[in-house]
């Protein structure tokens, strides 16, 4: 009987899927294996820092905190590392090990929340330890995972704007460049009617990065926008302040400066990891920050990011070990970064260290990773 059409497509299907597959598992091979992870995320879908004065809606959970959405997202991140991480890569225990993993958030309700909830996707209820006796230790068998941080005014490494310089430094390298001016002068006629629109007046373009975020968050959550606001308005309010959010982190001096201290410990855990101490078990740690803290890590590499990174982001930088020696791989939500020195995202570890800055803008000098973690 000859074979149907269907079945002939169905064949093909699966043909060209396993080639997909074998093709995916040879670059993984070639690539190498996973020895140590770093993620630093944003935290998930959030209400507004600051809400439009014309207009001021109550938002369920508060300003600025994370919504029940983005606590799925984050959620949902932690499932799909304890694919990467466990399953995959066999990188971590499947039961956790409090030697094999370190996790930081800043000082921020919503990053410390986001933390939470992609640990309980990464160690799910079922995972956490049984007591003597048999019995549960925490309800559901939860995993608790420690979330370390430092105060807000201190953290100049997941807080870009702790640092004192960033203001100079703005000012020389923002401000003052021609496609800053240029577009200011384009845009600032607007300025006035953005202002009475928000309820506040606009004064300077760096307004406008927040003005637009509550702008973009009121519209996909559906909150009526405030009387006179047309969709051309809105549109334009939330593409100047994604731009202005964008092009702040351009300049590489900005990055040495808000993500430079951030990518020397980075450096410096890729570098312990490689020097293959016996005593050493840490394998993986997990920043939980914001949007600034992935952009000024990206300016820092030289490969700034060209939009806001989106709610529960992912900037991924892998360590890998082959014949060849080590490399690293870096991917912002699964697509490759192409930094100075880079194929495809993945460089030497000896070229990837170059990228961090020579001198640390920390008030004390950095402490070691092993310490830092």
């Amino acid at each position: 009987m000859p074979m149907t059409l269907l079945k002939k497509e169905i064949i093909a299907f699966a043909v060209a899927a396993l080639s997909l597959f074998s093709a995916g598992q040879a670059q993984a091979e070639s690539e190498g294996k996973m020895v140590f992870a770093i993620d630093v995320i944003r935290h998930g879908d959030r209400g507004p820092i600051v809400d439009l004065a014309s207009a001021p809606h109550k938002w369920p959970q508060g300003l600025g905190q994370l919504t029940p959405e983005g606590m799925h997202q984050e959620y949902e991140l932690g499932k799909k590392f304890h694919d990467r991480y466990i399953v995959k890569n066999h990188l971590l225990p499947e039961k956790f090990d409090v030697d094999t993993m370190y996790v930081r958030a800043s000082d921020v309700d919503r990053t410390l929340m986001s933390a939470e909830c992609t640990l309980l996707g990464l160690y799910p209820m079922g995972t956490g330890p049984t007591t003597e006796a048999g019995t549960e230790g925490a309800p559901a068998r939860y995993q608790p995972i420690p979330i370390h941080t430092r105060p807000r005014d201190m953290d100049d490494l997941l807080i870009p704007d702790a640092n004192k310089e960033v203001p100079k430094i703005y000012e020389e390298y923002v401000y003052n460049s021609p496609e800053w001016k240029e577009r200011l002068a384009k845009e600032s006629a607007n300025f006035e009617r953005w202002g009475k629109l928000a309820g506040y007046p606009i004064k300077a373009p760096r307004q406008m990065s927040g003005t637009g975020d509550t702008v973009f968050i009121r519209k996909i959550h559906h909150v009526p926008m405030p009387e006179g606001m047309t969709d051309e308005d809105a549109k334009a309010m939330i593409d100047f302040g994604e731009w202005v959010f964008a092009e702040t982190f351009k300049p590489a001096e900005v990055g040495q400066v808000t993500g430079g201290n951030l990518l020397k410990v980075i450096v410096k855990y890729l570098g312990e990891c490689s020097a293959n101490k016996p005593d050493d078990k840490l394998k993986y740690v997990l920043f939980s920050a914001h949007d600034s803290t992935i952009s000024a890590l990206l300016s820092a590499m030289k490969a700034p990011a060209k939009f806001r990174p989106p709610y529960s982001s992912d900037l991924n930088i892998a360590l890998l070990k082959s014949e060849e020696g080590y490399s690293v791989k870096v991917t912002l939500n699964d697509a490759p970064v192409d930094f100075p020195g880079s194929t495809n995202g993945v460089s030497s570890l000896e070229k990837f260290a170059a990228l961090a800055p020579a001198h640390s803008t920390q008030k004390s000098q950095p402490r070691p990773a092993t310490d830092i973690k």
